[in-house]
């Protein structure tokens, strides 16, 4: 199985280039590249550059990156689920960078990219909820459907916490913060396109933060889980910490994709642990990471 990393603050430190060369030397085999804006988003490349622009860029990376032995095996689009009602100018860029994103997708060699659902503007989770979030994810995901199966690729819902933080600081629940609105969200999407171009994108952080068991999320969402995002937490904080320095069982969620047959990357998203290092040391907790990522999927049978 292939051992993956989120790039994101790595871009920012190293460069595009730079972070792909200190990812390969660490020892991973594949990456999750993020396009989160680094500037503005009205002045980022991602929104001002044109599609053609952006894949050729993007081609060359993918290049770059396999002449280092590397992968793209997904990318994570920018935050689409900050829609802003009757902010047009920002909702529009903010569209514009999701279809951008997915020529970027095609272009780095990867099948999958990573997108958080629209939120309806509404504090608590509630019927009226779902109904006016499912309303408006159809028509967020079909006007992108046409790109999707231009440039072939999927679309992977990740799972999030709530809505809202509550007066008891506990979060509320969102339209896939749990495995039952997750798999329905899926479902609804592959109906609404006719064939499967939306599957899962399992955060085991973001799972165990909403009462979720990581390991009975993956079972039960099944062949729909196609892109994981690892990392562990206390619970309570979205700490983006390594396995086994949180709360999650790590055992049960190891066996749980053997028995999906998980033929995805296990990709970690622990930047809340490699951040707190600087450039120096960066490198070196990399190279812990990929280390504990061959080591714990290796023991698993994956």
């Amino acid at each position: 199985m292939k051992i993956g990393v989120q790039l994101e603050r790595q871009f920012s430190i190293y460069g595009e280039k730079g972070a792909l060369e200190v990812a390969a030397q660490a020892g991973f085999d594949t990456v999750d590249w993020s396009l989160h804006p680094q500037t503005d988003m009205f002045t980022c490349p991602l929104a001002t550059n044109s599609m053609e622009v952006l894949a050729e860029h993007y081609r060359k990376l993918g290049e770059y990156a396999r002449e280092f032995g590397l992968t793209v095996s997904q990318i994570h689009t920018p935050l689409a689920h900050a829609y802003r009602p009757e902010e047009t100018a920002y909702n529009e860029g903010m569209y514009r960078m999701q279809q951008n994103s997915i020529a970027c997708c095609a272009a780095l060699g990867a099948k999958y990219a990573v997108m958080h659902v629209l939120q309806p503007p509404l504090e608590h989770y509630t019927p009226e909820y779902q109904a006016l979030g499912d309303a408006r994810n159809r028509e967020f995901f079909q006007g992108l459907l046409p790109l999707l199966q231009k440039y072939d690729v999927q679309i992977a819902i990740e799972n999030l916490f709530g809505i809202t933080t509550l007066p008891s600081d506990d979060y509320d629940y969102s339209l896939t913060s749990r495995t039952q609105e997750m798999a329905h969200v899926i479902d609804m999407l592959n109906d609404m396109a006719g064939e499967e171009r939306f599957v899962a994108c399992v955060d085991t952080g973001h799972a165990i933060l909403m009462g979720q068991n990581p390991a009975e999320m993956i079972r039960t969402l099944g062949k729909r889980v196609k892109v994981l995002h690892i990392h562990d937490n206390d619970g309570k904080h979205d700490q983006h910490l390594t396995p086994y320095m949180g709360k999650i069982h790590w055992d049960e969620a190891l066996a749980a994709l053997r028995e999906i047959d998980y033929q995805g990357s296990f990709s970690f998203e622990a930047d809340g642990f490699i951040n707190v290092f600087d450039k120096l040391c960066q490198p070196e907790a990399m190279r812990f990471l990929a280390r504990l990522g061959h080591h714990m999927t290796a023991c698993a049978g994956l």
